[in-house]
């Protein structure tokens, strides 16, 4: 059974209406990838309509998940490498952001924004010297926040990423709040 559902019926999906009692099961919510051993629930839009998460295959790989009532599940992909995982979802649910890992030098990771539209686009610009991971997206999608860090460091620098600007270090600031906050903005 779908333990992104078990998660939904259990804790958020009551509050945010997606299903009316805890004695749903499982699959009144959704059904899951055929493969899929597992699944993680990590953020919901502002409506509750639209899920984001991860779910893990049959051979061990996690791949980032989008799931609403309409569409179902989605297996977002990869940026091409061995992993992804969404964990953050703008107000209407168009706009999904993450990490996707890849198997180049060092096994970096690079933040990713997923739309119907464009699929996933690195925000790294393929930089292969540092990971970065999107935490969170603004209510419209255009503003990404997240951390970055040299593959061989240990220090972490808050980023915002927008289109027209790319991604940019936020001096270091590197707490959640920081991060949430230039979200909202």
């Amino acid at each position: 059974m779908s333990a992104l559902c078990w998660a939904a019926v259990t804790a958020s999906a009551i509050a945010l209406g997606l299903v009316e009692t805890a004695r749903a099961t499982m699959s009144d919510c959704f059904s899951l990838q055929p493969n899929a051993r597992s699944t993680t629930a990590v953020a919901a839009n502002a409506a509750g309509s639209v899920i984001v998460g991860e779910f893990i295959d049959a051979g061990g790989t996690t791949h980032a998940l989008r799931w609403s009532r309409t569409s179902g599940l989605l297996d977002l992909g990869t940026l091409g490498g061995g992993s992804s995982s969404a964990l953050g979802v703008s107000m209407d649910g168009s706009v999904v952001v993450g990490t996707s890992g890849n198997w180049w030098p060092g096994g970096v990771y690079h933040a990713f924004r997923w739309t119907r539209a464009t699929g996933m686009v690195d925000l790294s610009a393929r930089r292969y010297d540092f990971s970065s991971t999107a935490l969170g997206v603004s209510a419209n999608g255009s503003v990404v926040v997240g951390f970055a860090k040299l593959a061989d460091a240990d220090v972490q620098h808050a980023f915002r990423w927008t289109a027209a600007d790319s991604m940019r270090d936020l001096n270091g600031l590197n707490d959640l709040d920081t991060l949430l906050h230039q979200c909202r903005k």
